[in-house]
């Protein structure tokens, strides 16, 4: 992950990462907490999302894996819920692919109320 190893931690302080694996692919997970925003990267090296997926995966009941007579464990919800929330929090969701090798999903959430470690005074 390119901005895990070229942005300075005093610019944007990585609050956890974490990996493990699922389907034979590996998922790589980094939260980041900045003064104005909240990050949060899953980025899953594996098979990818096709150039011309990537325009619908945040769309309700679809699915890249669809075909013909075959059941599948998802919905199709997922993102689409995900996006949802984000924009309930004036945030964003975006998704970028290299297919064959990785898909990042970035979910951006602005910073509101106290900041990380802001002492609040109480009456």
């Amino acid at each position: 992950m390119p901005n895990a190893t070229t942005v300075p931690p005093e610019a944007a302080p990585c609050v956890g990462v974490g990996q493990g694996s699922h389907g034979g692919s590996t998922v790589q997970l980094r939260l980041e907490a900045a003064p104005a925003a909240s990050e949060i990267v899953v980025r899953n090296v594996g098979d990818g999302i096709a150039p011309q997926d990537l325009p619908h995966v945040f769309e309700r009941f679809w699915r890249a894996d669809r075909k013909a007579g075959q059941a599948s464990p998802s919905s199709g919800l997922g993102l689409s819920i995900v996006r949802s929330i984000a924009r309930l929090h004036d945030g964003q969701v975006t998704v970028a692919s290299e297919p064959g090798r990785w898909a990042e999903f970035r979910l951006v959430l602005p910073q509101s109320g106290p900041q990380f470690g802001e002492v609040i005074q109480t009456s």
